[in-house]
């Protein structure tokens, strides 16, 4: 017996940008730099019907060349429109932020750090 399950094309979809802020410098090692959010892409067609937007919570996670998590925070009451980040090695780091449930909306950035590539933390 075979079950065919259908999901809907805006499921997973890459929805929302992020960015490097305008007022942000070359992002180096150790050094604090700024990425903006932005989420109109979330609000999508349904076979005519809207979706439900975008529903919270979102996760934020930085990934460092070596595959480590530097940074994940999950924002529950509202989404952000920026977040500062500091990352501890150079090389490009994956900056990722997905709805955590519902259509599993998401944006990412891939960010090249200037430094070193070691890591600072063991």
């Amino acid at each position: 017996m075979s079950t065919e399950v259908s999901m809907p094309d805006y499921l997973g979809a890459r929805a929302f940008e992020v960015s490097l802020s305008g007022d942000t410098p070359l992002p180096r090692s150790g050094a604090t730099f700024i990425v903006d959010f932005n989420y109109d892409g979330a609000v999508t067609e349904n076979s005519g019907e809207k979706s439900e937007g975008l529903v919270l919570p979102l996760v934020l996670q930085m990934t460092a060349p070596d595959g480590r998590v530097v940074v994940e925070r999950v924002f529950d009451k509202m989404e952000p429109d920026s977040a500062d980040l500091t990352p501890d090695q150079g090389g490009p780091h994956m900056i990722r932020i997905v709805e955590q449930y519902h259509n599993h909306w998401f944006g990412s950035l891939i960010v090249e750090v200037a430094g070193d590539g070691s890591n600072k933390v063991p």
